[in-house]
């Protein structure tokens, strides 16, 4: 390392008070990515004297990127076999990959610290470390000694570089090298350079035929045009200039879905889109290589409003309805102008989403003189809209409909729900429609959480006063809500039967809550395990260990079991 004994013991000094008052004094050796991270670490509430780092067994130990790593990493281990080194590979999410470590003393104590395959060194998990902070701040890093925010990460020294894909410059993994605190170096920092940038060209020869030609088609397409274009392949999204000004999130995110669906059914039709600044004229040209679907190159181009709409605000909700997040109201602006205009319009989303809530919010906000009708099927489908209707019809990819009515029909507006825009049921109505638009999921727009959970206990519990305590609060905001905002109802009515009384705490909310999502679904007695043991940290008020003694099972497997139902942080006060 540069520096002396003398540098480390006055980077110690300023650990120590950065810990008790949260700031380093800035005439100290302390340089500005260590102090940027301990300042992540704090904010992300890590306690540096308790060391717990997550296990993840399901990871892709034999994905492209172990695959391309490989040969570097059997170079460097041949290079360095005999010393007291390590060599690490993560994926993006600093999970631990593979690790190449010669000496025994130091394997051992890199297993002490949990520094192994399938467990995250992310910096929110561990703080300051060669992986972590890599990874977070998109660049080499040196961390020697006192600069690790945890304690138990002390006496090593690690230094990391970043791997990215030559594609999209996105970072795929991390490189780290790690050895004893009195034995760390500079070159280290080198080494782990030279061993990502190994990687990449491995990444690049590796990078199939179709990858090049998506990429050369969006190229010749950018060159041809002044309007948007965008590249999907199965790993990356590419956008040009002009699309990543024009375009918000919820627009990118709709022509990505548009493009898979393409590629999956391999079609390319030219459709209208309702995008955030108006109508849009989307063009596909799919790319195959070897008779397989490489990817889909969209272009979007503007078009003028058809027909003249009534002058609309900014975008907003719809009235009666929760949410301030920009895709919901990029949503609900587009909603509110089909209805106003009566084009027929197609509306997908996951169940739960609020489909049929939102047009009926629209129709009531543009349309409220006007009859409102939901049907499951089309009979009568033509009449209602000749008479000015609002006409929904529900499930349409799920249901027995044949043939739908023409355009416009009269004064009427003909809008369906879908859970998928493109599945094969569709196939033979989607013409009459000419627009179709995505119900942003909740996990697309967490901040919306917040304003729904006191607005759906005021519908549930109607003349009593409850809130949720800030702690719940936290809890239902880290959930993904699959179901959507209906699973979010679903959740505080179970949640107000356990608490007739006073505020919704987290002992309140059901145990699914707790944990984080899973890849697959828990059997019956896997359901029951994870209840215990969330039931027994409850009790415990989050200590592992008094939770282990009273499962009768060792801190260790508590861990492993944590991290298999994904448990995190549950009963902790903080």
């Amino acid at each position: 390392m540069d520096g002396t004994h003398q540098d480390a013991h006055v980077v110690e000094l300023a650990r120590e008070r950065f810990l008790a008052a949260g700031a380093a004094r800035t005439d100290v050796a302390v340089r500005k990515q260590i102090l940027a991270s301990w300042q992540r670490s704090q904010v992300a509430g890590i306690d540096a004297d308790q060391f717990d780092i997550p296990y993840e067994p399901d990871l892709d130990f034999g994905g492209r990127l172990v695959t391309c790593a490989q040969p570097v990493l059997d170079r460097l281990q041949e290079q360095l076999s005999g010393l007291a080194v390590s060599v690490v590979l993560t994926d993006a999410d600093s999970r631990l990959l593979d690790r190449r470590v010669g000496e025994p003393d130091l394997r051992h104590q890199l297993d002490d610290i949990n520094f192994a395959p399938g467990f995250s060194y992310a910096e929110h998990h561990a703080g300051t470390n060669g992986v972590g902070t890599a990874a977070e701040g998109g660049g080499a890093v040196l961390v020697v000694g006192a600069e690790h925010f945890a304690s138990r990460l002390r006496p090593f020294a690690c230094a990391g570089a970043p791997i990215r894909d030559p594609i999209t410059s996105r970072i795929q993994g991390v490189i780290d090298i790690t050895c004893r605190q009195d034995e760390a170096t500079g070159l280290m920092s080198v080494l782990a350079l030279w061993a990502a940038h190994e990687i990449e060209q491995v990444l690049r020869q590796q990078a199939g035929a179709g990858a090049r030609e998506l990429l050369a088609e969006f190229r010749l397409r950018s060159a041809r045009t002044v309007d948007a274009v965008m590249a999907v392949g199965p790993d990356f999204v590419i956008a040009n200039r002009v699309a990543e000004s024009r375009l918000t999130a919820n627009d990118r995110e709709q022509l990505r879905h548009r493009a898979r669906d393409i590629a999956q059914h391999r079609s390319a039709p030219d459709v209208r889109l309702l995008l955030s600044g108006g109508e849009a004229m989307v063009r596909a040209f799919p790319v195959h290589t070897d008779s397989r679907p490489a990817g889909v190159v969209l272009e979007v181009t503007s078009l003028p409003p058809v027909t003249a709409r009534p002058r609309i605000g900014p975008a907003r909700s719809l009235p009666g309805l929760v949410g301030s997040s920009p895709s919901w109201s990029d949503y609900c602006q587009r909603l509110r102008r089909a209805a106003a205009s009566g084009v027929p319009a197609l509306v997908a989303g996951e169940a739960g989403v609020g489909k049929l809530a939102s047009i009926r919010a629209a129709h009531a906000e543009t349309r409220p003189q006007r009859p409102f009708v939901v049907v499951d099927a089309g009979e009568g489908t033509a009449d209602a809209l000749a008479n000015g209707a609002t006409v929904v019809l529900r499930h349409l990819d799920g249901g027995t409909i044949d043939e739908l009515p023409p355009g416009h029909v009269g004064d009427g507006w003909l809008v369906a729900t879908a859970s998928s825009p493109t599945t094969s049921p569709l196939n033979g109505l989607l013409g009459a429609f000419r627009l179709s638009f995505t119900v942003p999921p909740l996990r697309h727009r967490p901040g919306d959480i917040e304003l729904l959970i006191p607005e759906l206990l005021r519908r549930l519990a109607p003349g009593r006063q409850v809130a949720c305590s800030a702690r719940a609060t936290r809890v239902l905001l880290g959930c993904r809500w699959p179901g959507n905002v209906a699973e979010l109802e679903r959740t505080l009515r179970r949640a107000l039967q356990r608490r007739p009384v006073g505020d919704i705490d987290v002992a309140d909310l059901p145990a699914d809550c707790l944990t984080s999502s899973s890849r697959r679904k828990l059997s019956r007695l896997e359901i029951a395990e994870r209840d215990e043991i969330v039931s027994a940290l409850l009790e415990a008020d989050g200590n592992r260990v008094r939770a282990a003694a009273a499962l009768g099972i060792g801190r260790a497997t508590l861990y492993r079991r944590m991290s298999a139902f994904g448990i995190e942080y549950v009963g902790r006060q903080s």
